[in-house]
């Protein structure tokens, strides 16, 4: 409607962590290494075709029985992006196109990478053939002897408003007049009540 934004309807029907064949709704690269897909679900393929527009580059929209169906690609790289437009569709269960920017201009935090030694091909990157003389590419490292594990470095703890005590205990089920208690700013230099060993009934 003129004079408001464009918005879509949206369900979000989980991201699919497989390769698809759509390119990085962020940066536009086909083929990325660890490629996956955000599933959406719309009232009807004309809502998906609408939010296509609204993504310039990344988008597709299928028939899917009688509902739309959109698929959002995205490389390893920018995950976090997907992870912010994941959460908005859900939580709001609309798109817009400011939020589609936000989302691609969002900055993943600090990541490290390792390499991890590849068990599958003794880190050789092939595996042999039967024929002699011949190897393929080990399909779990791709022919490079090991594997990238991403990860994001501890660097302190979130303050979370409106909390004044920590208790020892994982539940109010198991809270009691024994279990340590010690005061949130305590808890936030350092210190961690002892955690209560009282046995609970999981069907209380």
């Amino acid at each position: 409607m003129e004079g408001k934004e464009q918005r879509v309807t949206v369900m979000f029907d989980g991201i699919a962590d497989q390769p698809g064949d759509l390119p990085c709704f962020v940066c536009g690269i086909m083929g990325a290494g660890g490629m996956g897909t955000l599933n959406l679900v719309c009232n009807e393929k004309v809502c998906a075709d609408e939010a296509v527009t609204m993504f310039g580059k990344g988008a597709e929209a299928l028939q899917h029985d009688a509902m739309g169906m959109l698929k959002v690609g995205v490389c390893d790289a920018h995950s976090f992006n997907m992870d912010a437009l994941a959460s908005y569709a859900h939580d709001k269960g609309f798109l817009t196109r400011e939020f589609i920017q936000k989302a691609r201009g969002v900055v993943a935090p600090h990541r490290a990478t390792v390499k991890n030694r590849c068990n599958s091909c003794g880190v050789s990157g092939v595996r042999k053939g039967k024929i002699t003389g011949i190897a393929f590419l080990c399909r779990y490292c791709k022919g490079k002897g090991y594997t990238e594990i991403r990860y994001t470095p501890f660097e302190s703890l979130t303050k979370v408003e409106g909390i004044t005590e920590v208790l020892g205990c994982h539940s109010k089920a198991e809270q009691g007049d024994d279990v340590e208690r010690v005061s949130y700013q305590e808890f936030l230099g350092g210190k961690i009540p002892k955690i209560s060993q009282k046995k609970i009934n999981p069907d209380e």
